[in-house]
C-alpha cells in the first residue's frame, strides 16, 4: 500500500532533534523541532543526510563541501536513500520544509514524493549524482547542473532534472533567459498571493507541480528557457496577474533607492568582507594602525544588496527583488528589502507600517538584531521627548520627567518592534500600536524617513572609521566666509547616523566637510558593485551640502562624484565634502588637512577679491574723481595700498592656478569650475587694471597741475619783466630826450615840446611794443615783493620826468 503524504512547516533556523517513534496523524502537543522516522525535512535544518547526519535532513544552506547547489538538486542525489528508507514505508510520511517556502523548498517536496512513489525515480546515480555532494566542477562523471546534457538520460527523468535544475539557477542566484513574468517560480508567488491553499497539510503545491509535470513531459520544454504553463487554463489567472505586474515592479525599481548594505552575522563568514583585526594588524605595522581602524573590524559584517520602497506598486515586488539578478550591484538580487505602506497605522503617530526583510533562505547567520536594537532606542527617545513634551505644556514641572522615561521604557518593552529579538532575527516589523518615530517620509526611496534613515545608517555606516563605538561615525563641517557680509563658522561636527540633523551652510559660506572611511572598504572595485558603493557614499555626503534636499541626489550627480584610490567626494556650488582613507602613517585628520587648507585658500581669496571689487565700486568716475580728489595732498598714496592688495591676490591667484594643475585636485578643479574661478581671476585682474588706470590718472593730473603751476608763476614772472622793461624803456627815454634838449641848439618850446610829449610817447610806444598786461590774464597774481617793485618805479619815472620838465624852465 503506497504511503499517504501530509505537509508541515516549522521556522527558518530549526535544529531537529531525533526521534525513532512516528508522528502522530493529527500532530497533538509534538514538538516542530522533533524529526519522527517518518519525516523528510527540506531546505530546512542546517545539515545533510549522510555519514554524519542520520537524520532524514536534506538542506543545501549550511557551509559543507561539496555542496549541493539546491535543495531540489539534493533529493534527486539522494534518491536511492529516500526509497530505500520511505518507498516502503507503510501509512503516513511527512515531508517538512520551512514555513517561508521558496520555489525550491516546495520543488524538493513534490520531487521527494515521487521519489518516494514511483519505482521509475532510480538510477540517479549512473547519471552523475553523487550521493555525497557536488562539486561545482562537472565533467564526465558528474551532471552539470547549470547546463544540463540529457542526451543519455532516460525521456522519464527528463522533467525532473530539468525542474531540479531550474531550482538550482534559481537558488544559485544565475541569470535565467525565460522572462521574469514567466517564469515557474513567478507563477507560483502569484498563485500564493492570489490564496491558492498551497501551504496546508494536505496541498504542498501538488496542484502546480504536477501541472509543470505535464506540461514538460508533453511538450519537451526547458523552463529556464521557455514559459512552461504557457496558455495553460488552470493558471490563465497568474498568468493575466503576472503581465500587469511586470510593468508595476519596472516602476518600482525605477523609484526605490537601491544600496549596498553590511549585514552583521552571527558567526564569522570566511572570507569576510573586513579584514580580521589578526589579517590587519601584523606584527610590522601594528604602531602604524590606530585604534579607530580596528572597533568594527571585530563586528562581522557581509557586504550584499540592499532595495528601499515606499508603498510598492508590485504585488511581488520582495519576492522579485531577491531573485533580481539583473538590477542588483553584486548580481545575486537583493538580500535586504525595505518597505514602509503608508497610512496604515492612522491612529498612530507615524502612519507608516515598516518591514525590514534578509531573505532568510540566504541569511546563513546574518541578522537584523542591530537594527531591531537601534529602532528601539530611536523609539525610547521619541516616546521621552513626546511625553516630557507633553508634561511640560501641562504642568511645566521637571519632576515627572523620570516618570516619564520609565513610562517610555515600559512602553516600549511592553511592545516591542516585532521580528528583531527572535533566534533567526532576519524580519523587523512596525508594534501593532505604530510607531513614535515620526513624522513619516513622503519620498519614494524612504531618504525622507526617520525610521529607514535609523536603520540604513545601521547597516551603510560601517564604511565609516570611528573614534568610538558609542559616538559612531562623526563629520566635520567647515563653513567658510566668500563675501565680507558673512563670517567664518567654528568647525563643527554632527553625526552621521542622524543626517537629518545636519545643518545647510551658513548664508554667504561655502562649505568643506570631511569624514573618514576605513582602509578596507573598496571603494575602487571595478563593476557594478563599485559604483554603487561609490555613488552610495557620495549620496550621504552630498547630504552634508544640501541637507534640505532630504537626500536628493540631481540627475547627473555622476558628474559630481570624484572617486580615487583613497578618497571619495562631491563637489557643488557650496562646496566639497569628501571622505578619506585614513592613513596608516596619519591620524585621519591630517588625510584631508592639505585639501582643507586649499580650500580655505581658495575661498579667502574670493572673499578678499570681492571686498577689493566693492572698495572700487565706492571710487568716483575718473573724470568726477579728478574733481573729488584735486583739493587732497598725496592723491596717489590713497589707491597704492588698493593696487598692492591687488597685485599680492594675483600672485595668490597664481599659486592657487599651480595647485589645481596637481595630481588629486580634481574635487578642487571642478568646484572651481562651478564657482566661475576663471572669470573671478579674470574680475581680479579688471580691478587691478582698473586701479592701476585710477592711479595712472590720479598721477597724470598731478603732473599736469605742477606743470600748470609752474607755467603761471612763470608767465607772472614774465609779465613783471616786462614791467620792468617797460620802465627800462621810459627811463631811457627820459635821459635821451634830455641830452637831445640840453646839447641841441633848439628852441626852448621845441626843447620843453620834445621833453612834454616825447616821453610819454617812448613810454606808450614800449607799452604797445611789450604789451605786459596781456600776459597770462586771469593767471595767479604775482608775490608781494614784484607788486611793490613796480609801484615805485612808476613814481621815480614821474618824478624823473616832472624834474626833468622843470629844468628846462
Amino acid at each position: 500500500m503506497p504511503p499517504t503524504f501530509r505537509y508541515r512547516y516549522v521556522d527558518i533556523g530549526t535544529v531537529f532533534i531525533g526521534d525513532a517513534r512516528m508522528r502522530d496523524p493529527h500532530g497533538g502537543d509534538q514538538s516542530p523541532a522533533t524529526l519522527f522516522a517518518n519525516e523528510l525535512a527540506c531546505d530546512v535544518g542546517g545539515s545533510c543526510w549522510g555519514p554524519n547526519q542520520p537524520l532524514s535532513i536534506l538542506d543545501h544552506h549550511q557551509v559543507r563541501a561539496p555542496q549541493f547547489p539546491s535543495a531540489s538538486a539534493a533529493v534527486l542525489h539522494k534518491s536511492a536513500l529516500i526509497r530505500e528508507k520511505f518507498s516502503q514505508m507503510d501509512g503516513l510520511v511527512w515531508l517538512v520544509t520551512n514555513n517561508e517556502p521558496e520555489f525550491d523548498a516546495l520543488c524538493s517536496l513534490y520531487l521527494a514524493r515521487w521519489v518516494i512513489q514511483d519505482p521509475r525515480a532510480t538510477g540517479f546515480e549512473g547519471h552523475g549524482l553523487n550521493p555525497d555532494g557536488w562539486t561545482g566542477k562537472p565533467g564526465l562523471l558528474e551532471f552539470n547542473w547549470l547546463q544540463p546534457d540529457l542526451h543519455r538520460i532516460p525521456a522519464e527523468h527528463h522533467w525532473a532534472l530539468r525542474l531540479a535544475s531550474y531550482a538550482s539557477m534559481v537558488e544559485m542566484r544565475r541569470h535565467i533567459p525565460c522572462g521574469r513574468a514567466r517564469q515557474l517560480r513567478s507563477i507560483l508567488y502569484a498563485a500564493l498571493k492570489r490564496g491558492r491553499d498551497y501551504l496546508t497539510e494536505s496541498s504542498g503545491a501538488s496542484e502546480f507541480f504536477d501541472e509543470v509535470r505535464a506540461n514538460l513531459e508533453q511538450k519537451q520544454i526547458n523552463p529556464m528557457f521557455d514559459s512552461v504553463l504557457e496558455g495553460s487554463a488552470l493558471f490563465a489567472l497568474e498568468l493575466a496577474m503576472l503581465d500587469r505586474e511586470q510593468q508595476a515592479y519596472a516602476s518600482d525599481l525605477e523609484r526605490a533607492r537601491k544600496a549596498l548594505v553590511f549585514l552583521p552575522e552571527a558567526e564569522a563568514p570566511t572570507p569576510d568582507f573586513f579584514e580580521h583585526p589578526k589579517k590587519a594588524a601584523q606584527p610590522a605595522d601594528t604602531r602604524k594602525l590606530n585604534a579607530q581602524q580596528l572597533l568594527l573590524a571585530d563586528s562581522f559584517r557581509i557586504l550584499t544588496d540592499g532595495i528601499y520602497l515606499l508603498d510598492p506598486q508590485c504585488a511581488l515586488f520582495q519576492e522579485w527583488a531577491r531573485a533580481d539578478v539583473e538590477n542588483s550591484a553584486l548580481g545575486a538580487g537583493f538580500e535586504f528589502t525595505a518597505i514602509a505602506h503608508s497610512n496604515q497605522r492612522p491612529a498612530a503617530p507615524n502612519t507608516s507600517e515598516y518591514e525590514f526583510y534578509i531573505d532568510p533562505q540566504r541569511a546563513n547567520g546574518r541578522h537584523l538584531h542591530t537594527v531591531w536594537s537601534r529602532l528601539e532606542t530611536e523609539e525610547v527617545a521619541a516616546l521621552r521627548a513626546r511625553k516630557g513634551a507633553a508634561t511640560a505644556a501641562v504642568s511645566g514641572v521637571r519632576g515627572s520627567a523620570s516618570a516619564s522615561a520609565s513610562e517610555s521604557v515600559g512602553t516600549v518593552l511592553a511592545e516591542p518592534w516585532t521580528g528583531g529579538q527572535s533566534g533567526s532575527s532576519t524580519r523587523v516589523k512596525t508594534p501593532h500600536r505604530g510607531t513614535f518615530i515620526a513624522p513619516a517620509g513622503m519620498r519614494c526611496d524612504l531618504r525622507d524617513d526617520p525610521v529607514v534613515e535609523a536603520v540604513r545608517t545601521e547597516l551603510e555606516a560601517p564604511v565609516y572609521s570611528v573614534s568610538s563605538l558609542a559616538a559612531g561615525p562623526q563629520i566635520t563641517v567647515y563653513d567658510f566666509a566668500a563675501s565680507e557680509k558673512a563670517r567664518n563658522a567654528e568647525p563643527r561636527r554632527f553625526d552621521l547616523i542622524n543626517p537629518l540633523a545636519i545643518p545647510s551652510p551658513e548664508a554667504g559660506c561655502f562649505r568643506f566637510a570631511s569624514v573618514g572611511l576605513r582602509p578596507d572598504v573598496p571603494i575602487v572595485e571595478r563593476g557594478r558593485a563599485g559604483q554603487r558603493l561609490a555613488r552610495q557614499i557620495g549620496e550621504n555626503l552630498w547630504h552634508c551640502l544640501h541637507p534640505d534636499g532630504r537626500g536628493a541626489a540631481p540627475q547627473d550627480f555622476e558628474r559630481h562624484l570624484v572617486t580615487e584610490a583613497d578618497k571619495i567626494g562631491v563637489w557643488s556650488e557650496r562646496g566639497i565634502v569628501v571622505a578619506h582613507k585614513a592613513s596608516a602613517s596619519a591620524i585621519p585628520d591630517d588625510a584631508e588637512a592639505g585639501e582643507r587648507e586649499d580650500f580655505a585658500a581658495l575661498v579667502s581669496l574670493v572673499r578678499e577679491i570681492d571686498w577689493l571689487a566693492a572698495e572700487l565700486e565706492t571710487l568716483p568716475p575718473l573724470p568726477a574723481a579728478r574733481k573729488a580728489l584735486s583739493g587732497r595732498k598725496d592723491k596717489a598714496g590713497e589707491l597704492e595700498p588698493f593696487l598692492s592688495e591687488a597685485e599680492d591676490l594675483a600672485t595668490r591667484a597664481l599659486e592657487i592656478q599651480h595647485t589645481l594643475a596637481l595630481p588629486q585636485r580634481e574635487l578642487l578643479r571642478r568646484f572651481c569650475e562651478v564657482i566661475g574661478f576663471e572669470q573671478i581671476v579674470a574680475r581680479l585682474n579688471g580691478v587691478k587694471q582698473a586701479l592701476a588706470e585710477h592711479l595712472r590718472r590720479q598721477q597724470a593730473d598731478e603732473e599736469a597741475r605742477r606743470r600748470e603751476k609752474h607755467a603761471t608763476a612763470t608767465a607772472a614772472l614774465l609779465r613783471e619783466l616786462r614791467w620792468f622793461q617797460l620802465f627800462v624803456i621810459g627811463f631811457i627815454g627820459l635821459e635821451l630826450l634830455g641830452m637831445i634838449a640840453r646839447n641841441m641848439n633848439l628852441q626852448p618850446d621845441v626843447q620843453e615840446m620834445l621833453v612834454w610829449v616825447g616821453n610819454p610817447l617812448v613810454l606808450a610806444i614800449g607799452a604797445w611794443l611789450l604789451q605786459p598786461w596781456r600776459a597770462r590774464r586771469g593767471s595767479e597774481q604775482t608775490g608781494p615783493a614784484l607788486q611793490w617793485i613796480v609801484l615805485p618805479a612808476l613814481l621815480v619815472w614821474l618824478a624823473a620826468w616832472i624834474a626833468q620838465m622843470l629844468r628846462l624852465r
